[in-house]
């Protein structure tokens, strides 16, 4: 039993996280009259909880910074508004709130609910290798019978995703393709103008 004060009617009952449950109050008066208060409920709290984190957007070229982490609560834990708090620990770059263009890595992704309780949960963003293509080249020459057609070879393609389309362009403007090559097999445009070429 707990005696109030004449002088105050108020009164504050703290409950501990530990104790928590369905409470009601009788309050008896001097005379021995009694009053009942309605069921007050007391939660403990429930700290939010990451149910799903994953790459949302991938990264399609190395060196971009093109990624999105997708990020889903637990609708029954944690208490409304949520902060986030996204850091790069591979870099040491730390986003804040950005959830987009993030640059390939490991990451830890926090969240905190308006009750200071929070999870942590770590993701990881990869990326395609960097896109390396090794070139040769075989000069066009001239003999007695005429001119003989040059070639410009791509020898191998490693990195980035196969399969690859090789393109050709020359200082006129000219265009050759050859699509789908698996990038570990030479191949060869043949080439009968003088210039400057490009390969993409």
């Amino acid at each position: 039993d707990i005696t109030i004060p004449n002088a105050d009617s108020s009164f504050t009952y703290t409950v501990s996280e530990a104790n928590a449950g369905a409470y009601s109050f009788i309050i008896t008066d001097a005379n021995g009259c009694s009053k009942t208060t309605d069921i007050i409920t007391v939660s403990a709290k429930v700290p939010p909880v990451i149910s799903l984190l994953v790459p949302d957007q991938l990264i399609l070229c190395n060196g971009n910074e093109t990624a999105s982490i997708k990020v889903n609560l637990d609708p029954t834990t944690g208490v409304g508004p949520f902060t986030y708090e996204v850091r790069n620990t591979t870099n040491l770059l730390y986003y804040g709130s950005q959830l987009s263009g993030l640059s390939a890595g490991n990451y830890t992704v926090k969240v905190t609910d308006s009750k200071s309780c929070s999870d942590t949960k770590s993701i990881t963003i990869s990326e395609p290798a960097k896109l390396v293509v090794q070139t040769d080249k075989k000069p066009i020459t001239c003999d007695g019978a005429g001119v003989l057609t040059g070639e410009v070879i791509v020898k191998n393609v490693t990195g980035g995703t196969g399969p690859y389309d090789y393109y050709l362009r020359d200082t006129n403007g000219n265009n050759t393709s050859e699509l789908n090559k698996n990038g570990s097999s030479a191949f060869s445009f043949g080439v009968s103008n003088f210039g400057i070429y490009e390969i993409k």
